[in-house]
């Protein structure tokens, strides 16, 4: 994280939100996450895993939108897979989209960029204090509105559904 963002207190604990929410989900599917912290001169960081190849996003956009049936079905089981895998952590990615689904050059398919993950219980993932479960005024910009569940917006409590909705 460039150094002058990594002194602002919301960006950072955003950073390590990430990092934290990955890291405790072990499988195939979710971006391996090695180590996170600050350097000497406290610029943050997180070191994952290397991934070759691009993001469903740009994928479904090189296809004008659409993929074959058995492109559809494989990478559709292994998000599957992966987020059963996040919810039985009691995560809620809460910023699902195919721009935060990473398609390897093999073809196998990685969940990135848990920013914004929240616990589906009472806090958010190394929020110390507990009590911002929700998504209030400050922080619904850093949802993807096309993406985001009506419960979003109205506030209520993570669930994964939010997940399934997107």
């Amino acid at each position: 994280l460039r150094r002058e963002l990594s002194q602002d207190p919301q960006i950072a604990m955003r950073f390590f939100n990430e990092a934290r929410a990955a890291s405790r989900v072990e499988h195939s599917g979710i971006v391996e996450i090695f180590e996170f912290g600050h350097l000497p001169d406290e610029t943050a960081y997180i070191i994952m895993e290397f991934l070759r190849g691009e993001p469903l996003s740009a994928r479904l956009r090189a296809m004008g939108g659409k993929l074959p049936l058995p492109d559809i079905i494989r990478i559709s089981r292994q998000i599957a897979s992966a987020l059963a895998a996040t919810h039985a952590k009691g995560i809620v990615h809460s910023d699902f989209k195919p721009g935060n689904v990473f398609v390897t050059r093999f073809g196998v398919i990685k969940i990135i960029d848990f920013g914004i993950a929240r616990a589906a219980k009472k806090k958010l993932i190394g929020d110390s204090d507990g009590d911002k479960t929700t998504f209030d005024a400050a922080n619904l910009g850093a949802l993807t509105p096309a993406y985001a569940s009506p419960e979003m917006f109205q506030g209520l409590e993570p669930d994964p559904r939010d997940d399934i909705f997107a």
